[in-house]
């Protein structure tokens, strides 16, 4: 569903933000779970596998977890869904407790978004008692619409979570900017026909198709985001 933006004078109808390493950082909170369910399970724990979890639906991370279990002879005598709710339980605990930051500039750009009147919404992988809970901190009506990764049937790097986003929205994908930090994120954001703006966090992304990569969004306002958008969908 790759195109051109439908709408260039009121460009962009939303922003559309990814939560875990582009809006905050949890990514270590992840990590910290995944690595002790692998190593309490008698596995190893690597980077290369925090690595390749970054941006996955939750479930998906789960099987991945698994996988690597079994890769090394165990055979382990839980299932997907009991993987999902144990990082879950974790990570939520470490966010309730106030244990994550903002990732640089993240809050101060999506707020300024908000005082221009620029709709945003919130589009994760984690579930939406976490989205929520972080949420809360900020002002009511920051986020119009939340899509949570326990309420959609296909995850990142399917176009699936961006495009029910804009749906709820009443807007068009072509005319949103997606804010992503991973390539699965970004490969999301891409497919659905968004413009992406990627902020690498623990992995590199790479440029490619309707996106573009920024070093940090410290010192970024809406209007810099919008220019870089702009030139990420080729549109003047």
């Amino acid at each position: 569903m790759v195109g051109a933006m439908t709408d260039t004078k009121n460009f962009p109808a939303a922003v559309l933000w990814d939560f875990d390493g582009t809006l905050v950082d949890t990514e270590p909170l992840w990590f910290a779970a995944e690595g002790a369910f692998i190593e309490s399970h008698g596995g190893t724990w690597s980077e290369e596998l925090a690595h390749e979890l970054i941006g996955s639906a939750l479930t998906d991370g789960a099987n991945k977890l698994l996988d690597a279990l079994r890769s090394e002879g165990i055979k382990p005598d839980v299932e997907t869904d009991d993987v999902v709710a144990e990082l879950i339980d974790s990570v939520l605990a470490s966010v309730v407790d106030g244990d994550y930051t903002w990732r640089p500039g993240a809050r101060e750009l999506l707020l300024g978004l908000r005082d221009r009147g620029i709709r945003c919404g919130l589009v994760s992988m984690s579930f939406r008692r976490m989205l929520e809970t972080v949420a809360a901190e900020l002002p009511e009506d920051t986020f119009e619409v939340i899509v949570p990764g326990d309420e959609v049937e296909r995850g990142k790097p399917h176009p699936d979570p961006y495009l029910d986003a804009a749906a709820a929205l009443g807007v068009d994908i072509t005319d949103c900017i997606v804010m992503e930090d991973s390539p699965t994120g970004a490969k999301s954001g891409v497919a659905s026909g968004a413009a992406v703006v990627a902020v690498p966090n623990l992995v590199p992304v790479a440029p490619g198709g309707r996106s573009v990569v920024l070093e940090t969004l410290d010192g970024i306002g809406p209007d810099e985001l919008i220019d870089a958008a702009r030139t990420a969908g080729g549109s003047a």
